[in-house]
């Protein structure tokens, strides 16, 4: 169990490196949802075998692994030729592609839309529509009870942003495409190097 503890705090420790690494600018509402998170991983701590929901499932080896920031990969031409073609068939659906974790603007196609809807990335999203993230940010998953959810709330950074106000009709299907590519080291997608 001690073993688990000490893990848990290189987590503690990366996101005091991450919240330091975030612009000066960042939202102070944004900043009080991470650290409610992280605040209520160190209570919680990681799941362990007695832990009911996870007495099946032993989080030891994957809590022990260091994990390092995914690369925001540029994909070639020729590796986007090879994705499967249903990623990419319909060229009027809305598609948003994550490349280990961050949104690709090239890749993705967020035209046509209807006036009002939006969709793209959360990072711009916190940029440009603050008051239309904050009141849907960390309330559907909570991370009160359960310490994976936890800690993707302290760390968040980038993700998918769909907001389709109140009688309007999204004609084609959105698409929310994530792609990894391969690395020798486990990837997180977000800004934490925990080792």
């Amino acid at each position: 169990m001690l073993e688990v503890i000490e893990d848990a705090d290189r987590y503690v420790a990366a996101f005091s490196q991450f919240e330091k690494s975030l612009p000066d600018m960042e939202h102070s509402w944004l900043h009080e949802i991470r650290t409610a998170a992280i605040d209520r991983f160190v209570e919680i701590g990681f799941p362990t075998l007695q832990d009911e929901e996870w007495r099946f499932t032993n989080v030891a080896p994957l809590v022990k692994a260091s994990f390092a920031k995914a690369a925001a990969s540029h994909l070639e031409d020729g590796a986007v030729r090879r994705l499967p073609r249903r990623i990419f068939a319909g060229s009027r659906a809305v598609r948003l592609v994550f490349v280990n974790g961050h949104y690709s603007a090239k890749l993705s196609s967020v035209s046509p839309l209807p006036d009002g809807v939006v969709a793209g990335s959360l990072a711009q999203a916190l940029e440009s529509y603050p008051d239309r993230v904050k009141p849907y940010l960390a309330k559907l998953a909570s991370y009160q009870d359960h310490a994976f959810v936890a800690l993707n709330t302290a760390f968040i950074e980038d993700g998918a942003f769909i907001a389709i106000p109140k009688g309007k009709v999204v004609g084609e299907p959105i698409h929310i495409v994530h792609v990894a590519t391969s690395s020798s080291k486990p990837a997180q997608p977000d800004s934490c190097r925990c080792e």
